[in-house]
């Protein structure tokens, strides 16, 4: 399990681009265990939102740490589990 450092400041977040064919078929691993960072998400009361990222290519479970805070300064947390399989089999 990967350790956890709490609430951080903002700070630049690398995530890989998969944007073009030859990008996708990439035989470069993806070994990161930062898969998403994103401070900038503002939700709404009764609304839910959605976000999307690629994961590490290194199979195993990996730990969702949901952090934010309100308006008035409240803090909130839900952590989820996600499972990696392995990479997707090229050309699909």
């Amino acid at each position: 399990m990967q350790a956890y450092e709490g609430l951080q400041q903002k700070r630049e977040f690398y995530a890989p681009a998969y944007d073009t064919p030859e990008q996708k078929r990439s035989r470069l691993a993806d070994f990161r265990n930062l898969l998403h960072w994103s401070p900038e998400i503002r939700l709404q009361p009764g609304k839910g939102e959605q976000v999307s990222f690629y994961t590490s290519d290194q199979p195993g479970t990996y730990l969702v740490v949901v952090q934010g805070l309100t308006a008035a300064g409240e803090t909130g947390y839900e952590l989820l589990q996600i499972r990696v399989n392995g990479p997707v089999a090229q050309g699909q």
